[in-house]
């Protein structure tokens, strides 16, 4: 498979399928109150892996992921609340990464797929976030 085609399906099927999971999957630990009605957030990890071991990718979905879950301040969202996506928000979840894994070097064509597909009106592919079924 060429690089483009591999980039191609890296926006209109790893992408969504991430986000598809992502969304799911934390909805499962999204925030709930305690008996005094303080917000509790649960402990909660999800573990990014890239077989080639390039990083590429994997920072790529690291990156998008941030984005959309976690503010400013690295506090994760409750999976009803929207984070503003912004070319200038990635580049800086991109910072946080590459103080962690300072090699963390994805390619401009991966962070442009990953901007096209997280930033409204940036691409035709639209986010849909999947409907989460709350017991609260």
């Amino acid at each position: 498979m060429g690089a483009k085609r591999g980039q191609m399906d890296f926006l209109r099927v790893i992408l969504p399928a991430v986000d598809k999971f992502a969304s799911t999957w934390l909805s499962q630990y999204d925030r709930h109150h305690d008996q005094n009605g303080t917000s509790v957030e649960p402990e909660s990890s999800l573990l990014v892996v890239d077989e080639t071991g390039d990083y590429d990718e994997a920072i790529g979905i690291v990156v998008l992921l941030l984005g959309w879950f976690f503010t400013e301040e690295g506090k994760r969202l409750s999976i009803q609340e929207t984070n503003n996506v912004s070319k200038e928000s990635l580049r800086k979840r991109l910072e946080w990464v590459q103080q962690s894994i300072p090699r963390a070097n994805p390619s401009r064509t991966t962070m442009k797929r990953v901007n096209e597909y997280a930033i409204p009106g940036k691409s035709k592919i639209r986010r849909q976030r999947p409907t989460i079924k709350s017991d609260l």
